[in-house]
């Protein structure tokens, strides 16, 4: 972090624990001092994975529908 707050994030990643991969919705935020120096950062990951894979589906779904037509 350079000091700025970033807010819903989404990064894909994959590790031999996940070889299919996850998304990752991440937020994050400086931490300072009184004198407003920056001293570090924190940073929330949540798994969005089913809320994306869903999306998609959806997305698919009404793609096909409207070539139906």
């Amino acid at each position: 972090m350079r000091g700025e707050e970033v807010n819903d994030i989404e990064t894909f990643i994959r590790n031999p624990q996940r070889p299919e991969g996850i998304w990752l919705s991440v937020n994050g935020k400086p931490l300072r001092d009184e004198a407003g120096t920056l001293r570090g950062g924190v940073a929330d990951f949540r798994d969005v994975t089913d809320r994306k894979r869903t999306a998609e589906e959806l997305s698919q779904a009404n793609d096909v529908s409207l070539g139906a037509s």
